[in-house]
C-alpha cells in the first residue's frame, strides 16, 4: 500500500541502516554504500578541477566539475570553505577551504557582481543563479579591503 523504495546512503552501513530507521523504513538487502564519491577527503579536490590560462588570465573550472557541483550542491558539503552574508547585504568569505583557495578568493572578500548583476542579499543571488544559468564565463567582482577585483572565470 503505497510502498516506495529509496536508496539511503551513509559512510557506513549501519550510518545509512540508521538513516532509514529515523524515516521509520525497514531496511532490505544490503546494495554497498551509495556514495560514487567515496571519502570526501580524498574526493573533495577543487584545486585539481581549476587551473588557471596564462594567455587570458582566466581560471579555468573543469566542465564536468562544474556540472558536478551545480547538479549536487550537497557535495559543497565536504568543504571547509565559509560564505557568510555581512551587515551590508553582501556575501563574505568567512572561513576558507579547498574550493575558496581554487577559485582565488581570500578571507574578507566580499562578493558583489556576477556578470554585472548585483549579489547583495538573496534576491541578489537569485537574479544572478537564474541570469547567468546557462553561462561559461563568468566575472566575479570582490570588494578586497579598499580595492575592486575582478576574477574572471571559464567553464571548459
Amino acid at each position: 500500500m503505497g510502498a516506495q523504495s529509496f536508496a539511503m546512503c551513509g559512510d557506513t552501513l549501519a550510518e545509512a541502516q540508521s538513516s532509514c530507521a529515523s524515516l521509520q523504513g525497514q531496511s532490505g538487502p544490503e546494495l554497498g554504500l551509495c556514495s560514487t564519491w567515496g571519502d570526501p577527503a580524498e574526493v573533495w579536490t577543487p584545486g585539481s578541477h581549476v587551473s588557471e590560462d596564462l594567455t587570458s588570465g582566466e581560471l579555468v573550472i573543469d566542465e564536468d566539475f562544474f556540472a558536478m557541483v551545480t547538479s549536487q550542491p550537497w557535495l559543497l558539503d565536504a568543504d571547509s570553505t565559509l560564505v557568510l552574508q555581512g551587515d551590508d547585504g553582501y556575501y563574505e568569505l568567512a572561513r576558507p577551504g579547498a574550493l575558496s583557495d581554487a577559485l582565488g578568493w581570500q578571507v574578507g572578500d566580499a562578493f558583489t557582481e556576477l556578470n554585472g548583476v548585483e549579489l547583495k542579499g538573496i534576491t541578489g543571488l537569485m537574479t544572478a543563479s537564474a541570469t547567468t544559468e546557462a553561462a561559461k564565463h563568468y566575472d566575479l567582482e570582490i570588494k578586497r579591503g579598499s580595492y575592486t577585483v575582478v576574477i574572471p572565470y571559464r567553464v571548459d
